[in-house]
Parts: C-alpha cells; structure tokens; sequence
C-alpha cells in the first residue's frame, strides 16, 4: 500500500503544496528518499526515524520508500517532517485514512517527537486553502498564523505523540505541561489511552477553540484602525514648513520623496515621520505585508498581523540581493519588505552605483524579478521611495 499525505514549502512569498508517498515493502532494509531533495530534506530521515523510536514506533526492517511530487522543483526546508512521519505511521496501518485524506501537515520535528514551528506558514496554508484542501495540522506555535485563513481547520500539535493520538482517535487531549506524555509501551499497541466522557469533553473544548481563532482574526483587521503607531509626529517638528508640506503632499498621493539639504537640519528625521501621516493599510494590504514577512520568517516566534505601513531603512553596505531578493533560496529583499510601505534610503548618493540604477525597473513595475535556472520568482516591491541626501553629494551626482 502507498499512503500519501500532503505537505508544503515556501517558494518565494508562495506557498508550494508537495505530495508525500511512501511504501514499505518486502527486501533489504533500507531507507530511501527521492523526489530531487535538498540536504536539509534529506536529513529528515534520521529525525522522523529517532522521533517515532522515541515515542515507541520502530521502523521495520523492510525497505521504505519516500517520493516527494512532483520532482520537477527542488524540495527544501524543514517543513516536511511530521508529513513524513504521518505517512509512515499511515503505511504501518497504525492509523487510519479518515483524519489525513485532505489534511495539510507542515511543522519540523526533533529527536525527541516536539514539534517544531516554522517561517512562511500563512502563505502555505492560503496555497492549501486554493487546492481545496480543508483542514491543516502545525505547530502549536503557527496555529494563531495559519488560523488567518477562513473555512480552514486548524489544527496545533506539540509533539508527535499528539498528532500520533489524533490521527487515531480525531481529537487532541493537550498536557497542560506541553512535555511529552508518558508512554507506558510501543505506541502501535492499542492499549494506551482509553476514551473517557472528560476527554471527549475537554477536546470539544480544544476544537471549540480552534475555531473561534477566526473569530479573533476578523475583530483585529476590524479594529486595526484603532492601532496607534510609535512614530515621530509632525506636532515634535518645529519649522521647516515647505518640506512638511512636500511630505504631505507625497503621502498623500503616495509620490516618491527627494529631501536635500546642508547636514544637520533634520531631514532624516523627517523623513521617519512619514509613516505617521500616510493613510490606513485596508484590510488586503495587511494580508499581503503578513505574507511577504511571514515568508521571510520574520513573524516566526511571535505572530500578529502588520497593521502599520512598514518603514525600511537598509545600510549603506547593502548588496543586491539584499536590497531586490535573492540568495540560495530565493527570499524578498528590502524593496519587498517596503511593500505597501516606505523604502528610505538616507545619504543617497553613498549607496552602490549598481543599487541606485536598479531601483528604476521596481519604481517603475512594482515588483521585481529574480531568475533563477529553474525557475523565475516574482516579489511584489509597490513602495514610496524616500531619500535624503546632503547638497554637496546631490551636486556630485
């Protein structure tokens, strides 16, 4: 029998939705995994084999057989482990098909069967709700993320002995604790934890809960508007009248910014206030900020949604793919992250010469182009350019 579950991995600011099939069958003992896999892919092997023997699941001496498909795209990242691990226990005939058929399972998993969160969850699950897949089980961590998704049920697990009971019985019964429960023997023995009316009733509580999450999601982008942001108010800016007109000007229009000036009369600090004045974020442009820097996996260890517009002030000694995205693994860069946003550059002219010619082609398209030779990755940079530089440097240029 080849069981199959579905995984997912971020491809730019995408989600990328991966089918895992496994088979166990009679010959050499043997471990294989293919599907054209990253090293960190690869290396989930040892962690789901450890994770299950330490929760009393031994792997049998027959040979196994893990594809990842399509196989026309290269896998990475972390977040197929538990993926893994609920196909094995699904070839094992440990549990059965009516809690994974349509399921999406991403988190990463360590020796010790915890679960582990993971960056880009929101995109991935928006990725799982357009393939018609209706529930989707991570990290205790992203369930707060991945609620964000309407008529998606979610589900959050700690360790691997929770999904394991889950995926038997439907329901989850959490240890206040958040440690591992005590196995008394080989988890594939049906012997373990007896269904009682308490159980039934504190995980209808659990579930309850895991669905009022939407609820939450819809009063905060509701009262998003009430949120106040920290930034310089033009109230604190004594004079410079004409250049807080321009600014206003600029904002409310959402036209690119030029502030020049000798040293020291404040045009950066202008410019940092600029942010204050500019229109509320809708509803639609707070979802695709959360998306970029969820991607990017800087909404990992504490997720809420971006209610103000970013402001970003790369260094001097940023390098291209810094600035416009790139790297091994293709991710958005500063102009990304500005989306829906300010992009300030201070001291303008300082910056490469190679920087300042490629802002033209995202002023001018609103998104930037990273090519790779498998593939072509599209991040969206609509930002209000502003900088600032000193007159002697703005004569130079």
């Amino acid at each position: 029998m080849v069981a199959e579950v579905f995984s997912a991995m971020i491809q730019g600011i995408e989600g990328q939705i991966v089918k895992i099939q496994v088979d166990i069958s009679n010959g050499l003992p043997n471990f294989n995994m293919i599907g054209y896999l990253s090293n960190e892919v690869k290396e989930s092997k040892e962690r789901v084999r450890t994770a299950l023997n330490n929760i009393g699941v031994l792997l049998p001496p027959k040979r196994i057989s893990v594809n990842f498909a399509p196989a026309d795209f290269r896998k990475c990242g972390t977040s197929f482990d538990i993926g893994v691990a609920a196909a094995i226990l699904l070839a094992m005939d440990f549990v059965p098909e009516t809690y994974i058929k349509d399921t999406l399972f991403v988190g990463e998993l360590s020796l010790n069967g915890q679960i582990c969160p993971i960056s880009g969850v929101l995109p991935i699950v928006v990725a799982a709700s357009k393939r018609g897949i209706k529930r989707c089980i991570v990290a205790q961590e992203n369930v707060a993320e991945a609620a964000f998704v309407e008529q998606m049920e979610v589900i959050g697990c700690r360790n691997l002995e929770e999904l394991f009971f889950y995926l038997k019985h439907g329901y989850i019964i959490n240890d206040d604790s958040g440690e591992i429960l005590e196995n008394s023997g080989n988890i594939s023995e049906d012997s373990g934890k007896e269904c009682t009316i308490q159980d039934v009733k504190k995980s209808q509580e659990i579930s309850e809960s895991t669905r009022s999450l939407n609820l939450l999601v819809k009063d905060i982008l509701e009262n998003a508007d009430e949120d106040k942001i920290s930034v310089t108010d033009f109230s604190e800016v004594k004079g410079q009248v004409m250049a807080k007109r321009a600014m206003e000007i600029a904002a409310a229009g959402y036209h690119n910014l030029m502030l020049g000036g000798p040293p020291g009369v404040g045009k950066s600090m202008l410019a940092s206030c600029i942010s204050g004045i500019m229109p509320q974020m809708t509803t639609e442009e707070m979802i695709d900020t959360t998306i970029i820097y969820s991607a990017k996996g800087l909404l990992k260890d504490s997720f809420s949604l971006i209610t103000k517009r970013p402001f970003r002030n790369p260094s001097l000694a940023v390098t291209q793919a810094g600035m416009f995205g790139g790297g091994m693994t293709p991710q958005p860069g500063e102009i990304s992250l500005a989306h829906h946003g300010i992009l300030f550059l201070d001291e303008f002219p300082e910056y490469k010469r190679e920087i300042i010619e490629m802002l033209r082609v995202p002023l001018e398209k609103h998104e930037i182009s990273i090519v790779r030779k498998e593939q072509t990755l599209t991040f969206p940079a609509d930002f209000l350019l502003s900088v600032c530089a000193n007159v002697a440097a703005m004569i130079i240029i």
